[in-house]
């Protein structure tokens, strides 16, 4: 029998292509001291369960991928977008002021910029989702940030969220938007990243050009709209 270790057609080491659709979420996270003690380490905490949430499904860790960028002091830190059954929560250091407005903009066109990949790819695609959670008030320019994520909703480009953990300024928070900001109920960075993970599980069993509803949360206060 001949030897077929060097085959290139050898159909028992032939890789399978992914070929699954995808849904992008790019978190952005506020570093600012303010975040110093509790609310960090339960954020971090909330970043670990939102990855294991989405790795125990076996259609979202294939399907979602997450980019990061966190934001303190003139400073972003990014990472870039990759299969949730490859994404580690990044450390989070923190340092200085909240230039929210920056990390907007910057996290909007690494999403533009991932979407343009999927089209080259041939590749389909759920509406991508960004996620903001602060504790303060920008402290740089972010009326530009605003209007970009509020012509990329009405143009159903973009899903967003706005988390105000804290004293974050709920009117700035409010202004970003078409859907109105939420406070987080105390430090429920564990019940918040299970919603989110819920919603993503959610959107990864379903067609691309459908809408599934979000589950009822249980980790934002109750007045605020």
């Amino acid at each position: 029998m001949a030897d077929n270790a060097n085959d290139p057609f050898d159909l028992d080491k032939t890789i399978a292509i992914d070929f699954e659709p995808r849904c992008p979420i790019m978190l952005l996270l506020d570093v600012s001291n303010s975040m110093e003690g509790e609310p960090h380490a339960q954020l971090q905490a909330g970043l670990q369960a939102f990855a294991n949430y989405l790795q125990e499904d076996s259609l979202s860790k294939r399907r979602v991928e997450v980019g990061t960028i966190t934001f303190g002091d003139t400073y972003l830190e990014a990472w870039p977008f990759v299969q949730a059954m490859d994404w580690e929560p990044p450390e989070l250091n923190l340092r200085g002021t909240t230039p929210m407005g920056e990390a907007i903009r910057a996290g909007l066109q690494a999403l533009e910029n991932r979407v343009q990949e999927y089209l080259d790819e041939g590749r389909a695609y759920y509406r991508p989702w960004m996620f903001l959670i602060t504790d303060g008030a920008p402290t740089d320019e972010w009326l530009s940030a605003a209007k970009r994520i509020k012509e990329s909703e009405e143009q159903q480009k973009l899903f967003f969220f706005a988390v105000g953990v804290n004293e974050a300024d709920m009117d700035i928070l409010n202004s970003l938007s078409r859907r109105s900001a939420k406070k987080l109920e105390g430090l429920s960075f564990g019940n918040l990243f299970r919603w989110v993970s819920q919603g993503l599980i959610a959107v990864s069993h379903s067609g691309t050009g459908d809408r599934p509803k979000m589950p009822k949360d249980d980790w934002s206060e109750l007045d605020v709209p």
